[in-house]
């Protein structure tokens, strides 16, 4: 006996895309999060240093708490010249609770006096990153690199070939600026050139990320993406930060270009220039439509988002129907 089933063929499309996604976001949606703490003495007030150390670990055990999936890894090594400890965990309670204690046996008596070696610990961070996930390294110092074993010029070298990692898998590095001690204006001068290497200046440091960054609309139905923010640390006083987003398109604007964070998530209209049985005729099947989403990052240093920009596309296509003979 034969049968003929009749399915629309963006039904099939669905499935596989659905399926090809998932996969994708096995691989690229779960995270490691990766932190290098300075313990040199300078932290604990030593030789006229502000003594910061208990406001910095009160701010990363909160970032650590806060974050939020339970499958996230948590890599933290201490650092002066040398690595002094690792501890690996995985962000459940139990892995965040003893990584927590850990960090809390942490004191001025218990810390060798070494120097700062910045580049060591760039280095380490590195040996922890893993393709199959996005890595979020934080690179946190009261001062600059001192190590007069390792002279500062290797680190300079170092910080470019950050965008070598980064071609290859999702990676993104912050060097925390603690203090004004730690202002290096070379390293900043080259960090700003560098692909996925950014700084942050201050104590606090809070990361977003677009939710959805390759949404799939169709001129057949409502031109609409959400645009909402993943944060797993947040402080509730940043809740008026505003967002312009800005389209570059000859076939659409946004129905809203400017937000507050407060609002999201929010659903944003892809609006034709020109009527919509004029604009069918001129897109090609797939168009694809880039949508950036900008904040006033120097009024607001400590806050970093990984990914401004968002991959809309525009499918111009009515539904088509595929037989599928099943034969019994």
């Amino acid at each position: 006996m034969q049968k003929i089933i009749k399915y629309p063929i963006w039904f099939l499309l669905i499935i596989l895309s659905a399926k090809n996604i998932f996969a994708q976001q096995q691989r690229v949606d779960e995270k490691k999060y990766i932190f290098l703490l300075d313990i040199t003495k300078s932290m604990f007030g030593c030789c006229g240093s502000p003594d910061i150390f208990e406001k910095v670990r009160t701010h990363l055990i909160n970032a650590i708490e806060n974050i939020s999936d339970p499958n996230a890894e948590i890599v933290l090594s201490t650092y002066q010249q040398k690595i002094i400890d690792t501890w690996k965990v995985k962000a459940s309670a139990e892995g965040k609770r003893n990584l927590i204690n850990n960090l809390k046996k942490i004191s001025n008596k218990n810390v060798p006096g070494q120097e700062t070696n910045i580049l060591g610990a760039w280095n380490e961070a590195t040996s922890h990153l893993d393709n199959k996930k996005i890595n979020i390294v934080f690179i946190l110092t009261d001062g600059e690199h001192n190590d007069p074993n390792v002279p500062i010029q290797k680190f300079y070298d170092e910080i470019p070939r950050w965008k070598n990692v980064s071609s290859y898998q999702q990676a993104y590095m912050f060097i925390v600026e603690l203090t004004d001690l730690a202002i290096d204006n070379k390293v900043r001068e080259i960090v700003a050139k560098t692909k996925d290497v950014q700084i942050i200046n201050g104590i606090e440091f809070f990361i977003l990320e677009i939710k959805e960054q390759s949404p799939i609309l169709n001129t057949e139905d409502d031109l609409v993406f959400t645009f909402g923010l993943k944060k797993d640390n947040w402080n509730p006083k940043f809740n008026d930060l505003p967002f312009l987003l800005d389209i570059k398109s000859d076939y659409f604007e946004l129905d809203k270009k400017e937000i507050r964070f407060s609002e999201l998530p929010l659903k944003i209209r892809l609006v034709p220039k020109k009527p919509l049985n004029k604009l069918k005729e001129e897109l090609e099947p797939i168009t694809y439509v880039n949508v950036e989403a900008n904040y006033p990052s120097e009024k607001f240093p400590q806050i970093k988002l990984l990914n401004n920009s968002i991959s809309v596309q525009v499918n111009n296509r009515k539904e088509k129907v595929l037989k599928i003979e099943v034969i019994n």
